[in-house]
């Protein structure tokens, strides 16, 4: 009874670290169309939540299956599906994408597009902040921006 608890045991075992060895280390490059890398550039491994992001020369290492689909994207750039194909080094040239660019306003709570901002919104010069001389840049918005209240503690 033991001898065939222990066999089974050892099947299972080998059966799942046949399926775990299906995933090889794809790594790469991202670049735009000048050659330059694209730091922090998204690389997804299609239908999972796996990824990662390229370091400052656009290389990337990510865990995939042979057959599996790598998704790219970065903002202002096209989106790229990349289909492995059994291949573990792949380098990829991006895109452009002006139409995806758009102006965007950041707010406590997220990041809204100008037109469907809700409440009001100042604006403060950078020659402001740079002639104060406040020792931190929320003591250099005090007094700039209508109803804004900034509230100091001390530690």
């Amino acid at each position: 009874m033991v001898r065939k608890i222990a066999l089974a045991l050892i099947v299972v075992l080998g059966l799942s670290s046949y399926a775990l060895a299906q995933n090889r280390t794809v790594s790469g490059t991202v670049t735009d169309i000048n050659g330059e890398p694209i730091i922090g550039a998204s690389v997804l491994l299609d239908g999972t939540t796996i990824g990662v992001v390229t370091d400052l020369d656009g290389k990337f290492s990510i865990s995939a299956p042979l057959d599996g689909t790598i998704i790219i994207s970065y903002i202002g750039y096209k989106q790229q599906r990349i289909p492995l194909g059994g291949k573990t080094d792949i380098s990829v040239t991006v895109e452009e994408d002006a139409t995806q660019l758009g102006e965007v306003t950041v707010v406590a709570y997220g990041k809204k597009r100008k037109q469907d901002l809700v409440g009001s919104v100042s604006s403060v010069k950078p020659e402001i902040i740079g002639n104060s001389q406040a020792a931190s840049v929320s003591n250099a918005l005090e007094g700039t921006v209508a109803g804004l209240q900034i509230v100091s503690s001390t530690g």
